[in-house]
């Protein structure tokens, strides 16, 4: 398994660390590998799991290995789907929060914090002391000893945890609704949103303070207890560029995230350069195509990406697309292929309205010059008073060059309407009236 890492002329501890991995000097690449196979020299098959060994090595050389250190500068950090935010943010040792109040902490005078801690246990000590809450305590003394004998019960009383000056910090937890709740009576969805805003601080202020130079965070379905709107919105400051609060440019080059997802509303807010789409091929292994790859002027990109809502993005995870021009005939077709005998959602078929006749930017995006996933185009003849079709015209001058190979294209226009349905493009012979 091999990672290709690019873009980090400018950075000098990122440049540091890979100089030595390049396998292309300009634009500068670097190239880390993990290989794992059979022991060298084994002399026999392979039959148990110590036969087996695997080696990280750095550019095109199996010689140039790494380790440790370059893992630390630059690690990955895993965010698992199964994973439950609001259990690690209630447990100090795997919430979020503990990196942030650690640091927090180097900077707080050990004087203050022992005096804070002395003020806490008064104040505390004399709820305990409340007489109804000493009667208890009482209470459960005298059991102990009814239970247990005088010299084997355990003196007990009621009190809160010590205030030790250490641990004076860590009793602290986030709150919200005006200080009124804690994220034990969160939503699943706002413990998520919290978890992520606390990871992502956490990482990039191990890059400010030198620990690490980048951080490659991978997040699996993160669309994991979030209305569609929430996912839009935190997942749009993840993957496009963002301005901080105080007008800056928010360093986002820090961290690089990598989403793994099956929303279609996180999908509609990707950069076309920053999708990747994995598909299963003939041959039941696993193929991927990068949106960066796809030829699209900078117009067509922004039309993409302008129109990418998420009823087009639902095409992203579809075994086929539709595409047609309008609301009505995306209401209709599904209604007439049921009629027909086919249930488009069974077949994996998605209907996606271009909403008009531009549908150049749409095949080239989805068709077998861009993502490959098999489409079909609808389109109106749309005839005039004079005898031409604007329908003809659309299929021969435009959507056809952008379906086909250019060598394939006939060159006569007659030719190339003849090969239209071959290539699953068709013209409708009656036009929906307003």
């Amino acid at each position: 398994m091999s990672v290709d890492i690019s873009d980090f002329e400018d950075e000098e501890e990122e440049l540091a660390v890979l100089a030595e991995h390049l396998i292309q000097p300009d634009p500068m690449v670097a190239r880390l590998t993990y290989q794992f196979g059979p022991i060298a020299g084994l002399g026999r098959d392979p039959v148990k799991p110590g036969d087996f060994e695997f080696v990280c090595f750095g550019g095109d050389r199996l010689d140039n290995g790494f380790g440790y250190e370059l893992r630390k500068r630059m690690p990955m950090e895993v965010l698992q789907a199964l994973r439950d935010a609001e259990g690690d943010l209630a447990r100090w040792t795997k919430s979020p929060l503990k990196p942030l109040i650690d640091r927090a902490q180097a900077d707080v005078e050990r004087s203050d914090l022992e005096a804070l801690a002395e003020g806490v246990s008064k104040e505390t000590d004399k709820v305990a002391a409340l007489e109804p809450i000493s009667a208890v305590a009482e209470r459960i003394n005298k059991k102990l000893q009814g239970m247990a004998g005088t010299a084997q019960a355990i003196e007990t009383a009621l009190g809160f945890s010590p205030a030790d000056p250490d641990k004076l910090l860590r009793a602290l937890r986030v709150l919200f609704d005006d200080k009124k709740r804690d994220i034990s009576e969160a939503s699943l969805g706002t413990a998520n949103v919290l978890y992520l805003a606390l990871r992502s601080i956490d990482l990039e202020a191990q890059v400010d303070e030198g620990n690490r130079e980048h951080t490659f965070f991978s997040i699996e379905e993160p669309e994991a207890h979030l209305h569609p709107y929430l996912q839009r919105l935190v997942y749009r400051s993840y993957l496009r560029s963002r301005q901080a609060t105080d007008g800056d440019d928010d360093e986002d080059g820090r961290i690089t995230y990598l989403l793994t997802t099956h929303s279609s509303h996180i999908a509609s807010v990707t950069p076309v350069d920053s999708l990747i789409l994995l598909r299963k091929a003939a041959d039941s292994s696993t193929g991927g195509v990068s949106g960066c790859e796809i030829e699209l002027s900078e117009d067509e990109r922004n039309d993409i990406e302008r129109y990418l809502d998420v009823e087009r993005a639902e095409g992203l995870f579809s075994r086929a697309i539709l595409l047609v021009e309008g609301d009505a005939e995306k209401f209709l077709l599904p209604v007439l292929a049921g009629r027909a005998g086919y249930d488009l959602d069974s077949l994996g078929v998605s209907i996606c309205s271009v909403s008009g006749t531009n549908f150049v930017p749409y095949v080239k995006f989805f068709g077998p010059k861009g993502l490959n996933i098999p489409i079909a185009i609808l389109t109106d003849f749309d005839a005039l008073k004079t005898g031409r079709s604007l329908g003809e015209d659309r299929v021969a001058d435009q959507i056809l060059p952008a379906l086909m190979d250019a060598k394939a294209i006939p060159a006569e226009r007659d030719d190339r309407l003849a090969a239209a349905e071959a290539n699953g493009v068709f013209l409708n012979e009656h036009t929906f009236r307003g």
